[in-house]
């Protein structure tokens, strides 16, 4: 199997894990990420995927993955995989102690190009 080919395997596996696992993480890690401004933030609307409530700060709607491949934010304190930052970059740290680098969408402009 080529190297591409398992790297997509692991990070379809890391996407299938948040999903039921969720993600957890000490809340400062967002501290300087911006979310509401910079980075996209959830919208509480209808439906929650977060199993944990998170009413005292905001969080990422999505969490994009190395290769592009994209899953839903589910903030789960009971979780083994957790968010963790260098100050540079996030990764997921998974409970066999594996990382991988993660990213957030920024949020998108709601002003055509030339008003900005």
């Amino acid at each position: 199997m080529s190297n591409l080919k398992q790297r997509l395997y692991d990070e379809l596996l890391l996407k299938a894990e948040i999903g039921q696992e969720g993600v957890n993480f000490d809340p400062s890690v967002f501290a300087n990420l911006k979310i509401g401004s910079e980075h996209q933030e959830q919208v509480h609307c209808l439906f929650e995927y977060d199993t944990d409530t998170h009413e005292d700060f905001e969080l990422p709607p999505y969490i994009v993955l190395p290769l592009g491949l994209i899953t839903l934010f589910n903030y789960t304190k009971r979780s083994p995989n957790r968010i963790e930052s260098d100050g540079k970059a996030f990764y997921i740290v998974r409970r066999d102690g594996t990382s991988f680098p993660i990213s957030f969408t920024k949020r998108p402009s709601l002003l055509p190009a030339e008003n900005q």
